[in-house]
C-alpha cells in the first residue's frame, strides 16, 4: 500500500496501525498495539479498547483421540475490538484466526469499519506482508464481486453462517466447545481467547446484527440522492436472488434423538420464515405453530440415505447428522435487511415485496424463477414507489412482459398486485398456512420424512458450491453424489427434481 493509499483509510486498524508504520504479524500484538494506541487521547476517535472473543469449529464437538487426531477440526476465533458508541455506531474491528493466536503465518483476516467511507475495509496477513483487498462497495459488481474476501462476503458485510439459535458450531449458551475439543497440552485453551469466550448469541446481537445493519444503511444512503436511487439493482439482487445463506439448525441434539422424539424441523427449511413473519407482511398469526417430524421415521431416512459427517484429509467418517440436526442453508438476514429497509425507506412497498417474495414461495433459496425476475428492474429511478421509480418501472415491465405470457411468473407477480390490497394479503396468507400444513401433514409420514432428509442434503450440496463453504464438517454428506440434480420443494408438500434449480 502506499503512503497515499494508507491516508484514505480511517478504520481502527488503518489509524491505530498500519497508517503509524506498524505492521504486527500475529494477532496476540495486534490486540497489544491496539489496545496500547487506544489509550492515546489523540486516537480517541478510533479507540477500540474493548475486547470480545468467541470461538467456533466444525470439529468443536468431537473430542480429541488418538482416532480424530488427524481430524481437521478447524477450530478458529473471532476477536473484536470495539469503542464507544457514536452517531454511525462504535468503531469496530473483527479479526479472524486459527487457533494459534500468536503465530505469524496461518489465518488472520481483519475487517474494520471506516466511519469516512461508512464501509468495511478488508485485510489479510500473507507471508508476513498486510494486503487491503479493498472495502465493501468491491463486493456489488465486477470485477471484484466474488473475488478474494468477497468470495465470502458476497454483499460486502459482515458474516456469521451460523447466525440463529442454536448457532451451530459456535460456543453458545446452547452449548460449549470444550477444552477436550482441542490436542492435549494445546496452549490455546490456557489463552484469554478461549478462557474469556463469550458466547455466540453476544456475537449475534451485539456485533453482527447491528454491523449488517449499519452497512445496509449506509449502502441505502449512498444510493440516494437528489430524490434518486442509483445502483438499484445491486440492492434488489438481494430480494428476489440468493446472494448468499445462513446456516439454520433444529435444537434437536443428534445424539439425544430416540423414536418417540418428536424432532422439531426449522420452517426456515420450507418457507423464508423472517420475511413472511415481520410486522405487517401477512396477517398476524398467519402462519404459527411447530413443525416436528417423528425420531423414528427421522432416523430411517437418515441410515437410508447414508447421513454421515465426513472429512476428506484424515478419512474421518462418523455415521449420522449434524450435532444440531438438520442443519441447512436457508435465506441470509443480510438479504431480508436490505428488503426491509427498502420496504422502511420507501423505496419497496410491502404489497410489491409480497407478490415478489410468493413466486416459488416454497423454495426460500435456490428460486431461478425468482432470480429471472430482476431483469425487470432498472438501475435508477426515483425515490419513493411513484412515477418514475425504480418499483414502478418494474412494475410497467413486468406488466408487458405478463400480456404476451399468460402463465409465466411475470404474471403470477402482475396478478397479487391487482383488487385489494387487504384481500390479496389475506388470500396469500392463507395459501401460505395451507402449504405449512401441507408440508406438516406429510413429515408425519415416511414419505415425508424420507424427502426432508433429502431436501436438505441437496440444499447441503448447494452450500458446499458456496464461497462460504470452507470445510468438510461443516454440514453431513449423504449417499447421494454430489453432481446429483438438486430437489425443490412443492406447494403440496412434497418434493421433485429440479434440474434447472439454482445450483
Amino acid at each position: 500500500m502506499t503512503d497515499a493509499e494508507l491516508d484514505a483509510l480511517a478504520d481502527p486498524f488503518a489509524v491505530l496501525a498500519l497508517r503509524r508504520g506498524e505492521r504486527p504479524q500475529s494477532v496476540d500484538a495486534v490486540v497489544a498495539l491496539l489496545a496500547a494506541a487506544s489509550a492515546r487521547p489523540e486516537f480517541a476517535a478510533s479507540a477500540v479498547p474493548e475486547r470480545l472473543s468467541f470461538v467456533v469449529g466444525e470439529g468443536g464437538q468431537i473430542p480429541f483421540t488418538d482416532a480424530t487426531a488427524r481430524l481437521a477440526r478447524a477450530l478458529r476465533f473471532v476477536v473484536v475490538l470495539r469503542g464507544a458508541a457514536g452517531p454511525d455506531g462504535p468503531p469496530v474491528v473483527m479479526i479472524s484466526l486459527d487457533d494459534r493466536p500468536g503465530a505469524g503465518d496461518g489465518l488472520l483476516q481483519i475487517l474494520g469499519w471506516d466511519p469516512e467511507k461508512r464501509a468495511y475495509n478488508f485485510y489479510q496477513r500473507r507471508q508476513g506482508v498486510w494486503f487491503h483487498s479493498g472495502d465493501g462497495t468491491r463486493a456489488l459488481n465486477p470485477p471484484t464481486r466474488m473475488t478474494g474476501p468477497f468470495d465470502g462476503h458476497v454483499n460486502g458485510s459482515l458474516v456469521m453462517k451460523e447466525l440463529r439459535q442454536p448457532w451451530l458450531h459456535w460456543q453458545s449458551q446452547t452449548v460449549g466447545i470444550a477444552r477436550e475439543a482441542f490436542a492435549p497440552g494445546h496452549p490455546i485453551v490456557n489463552h484469554p481467547f478461549f478462557t474469556e469466550a463469550r458466547g455466540a448469541e453476544i456475537l449475534e446481537t451485539q456485533v453482527i446484527v447491528p454491523g449488517i445493519r449499519r452497512w445496509t444503511k449506509a449502502r441505502l444512503d449512498s444510493a440516494t440522492d437528489g430524490g434518486r436511487i442509483r445502483g438499484a439493482r445491486t440492492l434488489f439482487r438481494q430480494v428476489v436472488e440468493t446472494t448468499t445463506v445462513n446456516l439454520v439448525a433444529s435444537p434437536t441434539e443428534f445424539s439425544l434423538i430416540d423414536d418417540t422424539t418428536a424432532v422439531t424441523v426449522p420452517l426456515e427449511i420450507h418457507l423464508n420464515r423472517e420475511f413472511w413473519t415481520a410486522a405487517d407482511i401477512l396477517d398476524p398469526l398467519a402462519i404459527r405453530g411447530r413443525t416436528t417430524v417423528p425420531g423414528a421415521l427421522y432416523r430411517a431416512a437418515v441410515a437410508e440415505l447414508g447421513v454421515e459427517l465426513r472429512e476428506q484429509r484424515s478419512g474421518f467418517a462418523r455415521p449420522g447428522d449434524s450435532f444440531f440436526v438438520l442443519a441447512c442453508p436457508a435465506p441470509a438476514f443480510e438479504d431480508l435487511d436490505v428488503i426491509m429497509t427498502l420496504i422502511e425507506r420507501g423505496v419497496l412497498s410491502r404489497r410489491f415485496a409480497r407478490a415478489l417474495l410468493a413466486v416459488d414461495f416454497a423454495n426460500p433459496i435456490q428460486s431461478a424463477r425468482r432470480a429471472t425476475l430482476l431483469r425487470h428492474f432498472p438501475d435508477e429511478g426515483a425515490a419513493g414507489t411513484g412515477d418514475g421509480s425504480v418499483e414502478a418501472a418494474a412494475l410497467a415491465s413486468l406488466a408487458a412482459a405478463a400480456a404476451g405470457s399468460p402463465g409465466s411468473v411475470e404474471a403470477e407477480v402482475v396478478a397479487r398486485m391487482e383488487g385489494d390490497e387487504a384481500a390479496s394479503r389475506t388470500a396469500l396468507g392463507e395459501e401460505l398456512a395451507a402449504y405449512v400444513a401441507a408440508v406438516r401433514a406429510r413429515l408425519a409420514t415416511p414419505e415425508g420424512a424420507h424427502d426432508l432428509v433429502r431436501l436438505v442434503a441437496s440444499r447441503r450440496r448447494y452450500f458446499r458450491t458456496l464461497g462460504v463453504s470452507e470445510f468438510d464438517l461443516t454440514l453431513p454428506f449423504s449417499s447421494e453424489p454430489e453432481d446429483a440434480d438438486p430437489l425443490e420443494m412443492v406447494a403440496d408438500g412434497t418434493v421433485r427434481a429440479a434440474p434447472n434449480l439454482i445450483s
